[in-house]
């Protein structure tokens, strides 16, 4: 575990991107994306950096024995994760720099877990949103609009518990942060459904689950139905996979396939 400053937690998960993916995962994925390309598939990959690299500003001195983290190397490999990338001819978007940009809570991240916060999903939304009108691409309009509807609380109770064991701790506090309400002229419509043949699909890890808000946000940058995967603890590629598979898939290509790439869960892809 690493401590730091204004509330912050983070584990090995969160600091261990000093090392750079095998050559063969390189390779697969690249594949995997120019298969998908070959559909006349625009594939766009806001990639999510490193949490330990957001949050480095606010981390602890480490004691002795416990886990440390190279906020250099780090971006180092941020910079060759984002190099190899685009070499594989996707839309690749840097969402460090948006990260760094808020200074005060609700930060880019959870200070006390590993999910983006609705602030930041909503800030990856409007990139891609930019990305995608900067092509040239035209949807079909649903006009949408985002409000703030209260908030909620989150707190990851395995983590907390943890600190409190080893360290002999209290947990800390929940985490609040802010919930939208996202409405569109089709007042039925699940933003998060499939409503016939969805122009836009975007998939990912739990970051883009429900409490998050990352397709109801693009969903209303956009003004365009927008069809959400997500998988809880299966990695980069485990929605992508089970898109690929579904009937959906077989049924019609989407126009834009936006894989929700996090940096820390890459290597998962490795095991």
């Amino acid at each position: 575990m690493i401590g730091g400053r204004d509330g912050w937690l983070l584990d090995n998960r969160d600091a261990n991107v000093d090392r750079a993916p095998s050559p063969e995962l390189q390779a697969n994925i690249g594949r995997l994306i120019a298969a998908i390309q070959a559909q006349g598939v625009v594939v766009v990959l806001p990639v999510f950096p490193a949490r330990a690299l957001v949050a480095a500003q606010y981390l602890d001195e480490p004691q002795p024995g416990e886990s440390t983290f190279d906020a250099a190397v780090a971006q180092k490999r941020h910079d060759e994760l984002l190099g190899w990338l685009r070499g594989t001819g996707a839309t690749v978007l840097d969402m460090l720099a948006p990260a760094l940009s808020i200074r005060e809570p609700p930060y880019f991240y959870l200070r006390r877990d590993h999910h983006v916060t609705p602030t930041g999903t909503k800030l990856a939304a409007e990139a891609v949103a930019t990305a995608i009108r900067a092509k040239g691409i035209v949807l079909p309009s649903l006009p949408t609009t985002a409000t703030p509807a209260g908030t909620r609380s989150l707190r990851d109770e395995g983590r907390l518990k943890m600190v409190e064991t080893y360290c002999g701790e209290s947990p800390a506090p929940p985490e609040a942060y802010t919930i939208w309400k996202v409405t569109s002229e089709r007042p039925t419509l699940d933003l998060v459904s499939d409503v016939g043949p969805a122009k836009v699909v975007l998939v990912g890890t739990s970051i883009s689950g429900r409490p998050f808000q990352f397709p109801e946000f693009l969903s209303d940058a956009l003004d365009a139905d927008v069809l959400g995967v997500f998988t809880t603890a299966g990695g980069i590629l485990s929605a992508l996979q089970e898109y690929l598979r579904s009937p959906e898939w077989q049924a019609s290509r989407p126009t834009v396939l936006v894989w929700e790439f996090a940096h820390s869960e890459l290597f998962r892809a490795e095991l």
